[in-house]
């Protein structure tokens, strides 16, 4: 008798961890790019004060990260660092 309550749980537990895997949701992420965030219409704002958003868009509850590029507004690249893209994360 313990031998066959032993196998079903066995079968039960194998059951659900084989359709947990099987209803995994892929994740997949949004980049938007170039979003003004001020109201001021002067050159220099448009054309600098401009962020991206990268973020799961099939996820909720995810962690946020700012990210800050550097370069003094003088130089550098706007782009975010491939080691923190597709880790569950709005950057």
């Amino acid at each position: 008798m313990k031998i066959y309550i032993i196998a079903l749980i066995s079968l039960v537990f194998s059951f659900v961890s084989h359709t947990s895997f099987i209803y995994a949701q892929e994740t997949t992420y949004t980049h938007q790019k170039d979003i003004s965030y001020t109201p001021n219409t002067d050159a220099y704002s448009k054309a600098q004060c401009k962020l991206d958003v990268y973020f799961p868009a099939n996820k909720k509850d995810f962690v946020t990260v700012l990210w800050f590029h550097g370069g003094g507004l003088t130089g550098g690249n706007k782009e975010i660092p491939s080691y923190l893209k597709n880790n569950d994360m709005l950057l």
